[in-house]
């Protein structure tokens, strides 16, 4: 990417935005935006004076962007290239390790963190600049802890509407803080009249921001001396004969505003 003139395009201006947060990332420097529009973007380095620059057009009545001129050559001392190259730093380190958060049982601490970069990027990261690029990026595929309690009564609602006959519940403090929510699908209540009313509960803490315990209850089918002597296969499917389709896509829910304006902050951290 290297040169006065070339040719390269991108499909939009968002995706030649994010390349140069990425390039800017791995040359250790910053720039800023000296003129951002549908049709023009142009960056110049953060350093005064400095000759870098970067500039690109959106072809024709499309969304492609075509870099029209590109000098890559800095003019500032290596004191002002170590200062500038610190700042937004946690965005692009955020999108580098995205993958490693994908599968929520791996583990992959700040402290991986700043080895990793060090030893593919051979950049230097503090703990807490590593711990707040693990924040910003399970924040990206997981969405916001905080603004999610909003969705709840959104979520209970559809769940209610969509599984009618079931029992949802939920309750929060008069602050406004969530307390607790409450579901028993309708399938799980009309097959209970096969079980005997022997339960198991289990609690399960969630490891989250907020934290708060999952609690699930659930008859046993393994072994008639326990369950009874008429648990037999017969009863067992019927308890289980009611199918439960998954929710529409949310996309497609449509929920009456009263339930949208439900203020729900989240509880009292832990």
């Amino acid at each position: 990417m290297e040169g006065d003139e070339i040719l390269q395009t991108y499909k939009d201006k968002q995706t030649l935005a994010k390349v140069m947060e990425l390039h800017e990332f791995m040359k250790q420097f910053s720039y800023r935006t000296k003129r951002s529009s549908g049709s023009r973007y142009y960056l110049i380095c953060v350093v005064e004076d400095c000759t870098w620059f970067l500039r690109s057009f959106r072809i024709n009545n499309s969304n492609i962007f075509k870099i029209r001129k590109y000098y890559d050559i800095h003019t500032y001392s290596i004191k002002d290239q170590v200062y500038e190259r610190r700042q937004g730093m946690t965005k692009v380190v955020a999108g580098l390790i995205l993958g490693n958060y994908v599968d929520t049982k791996r583990i992959y601490t700040p402290n991986d963190i700043v080895s990793d970069m060090m030893r593919e990027h051979g950049i230097s990261l503090d703990y807490h600049q590593a711990w707040r690029a693990k924040i910003k990026a399970v924040k990206i595929l997981r969405g916001d802890p905080t603004e999610s309690y909003q969705k709840i009564p959104g979520y209970l609602y559809m769940l209610k509407k969509h599984y009618r006959g079931s029992v949802v519940n939920w309750k929060k403090t008069e602050e406004n803080r969530f307390l607790y929510a409450f579901v028993a699908l309708d399938a799980s209540i009309r097959g209970w009249k096969y079980c005997r009313s022997i339960v198991v509960v289990d609690g399960a803490a969630l490891k989250s921001l907020y934290g708060g315990t999952m609690l699930t209850v659930s008859t046993n089918q393994h072994g008639e001396n326990y369950c009874s002597s008429y648990y037999s296969n017969k009863n067992f499917r019927d308890a289980y004969v009611i199918p439960v389709e998954p929710l529409p896509c949310e996309s497609t829910w449509k929920i009456p505003r009263e339930v949208l304006d439900e203020v729900v902050l989240p509880p009292d951290s832990k």
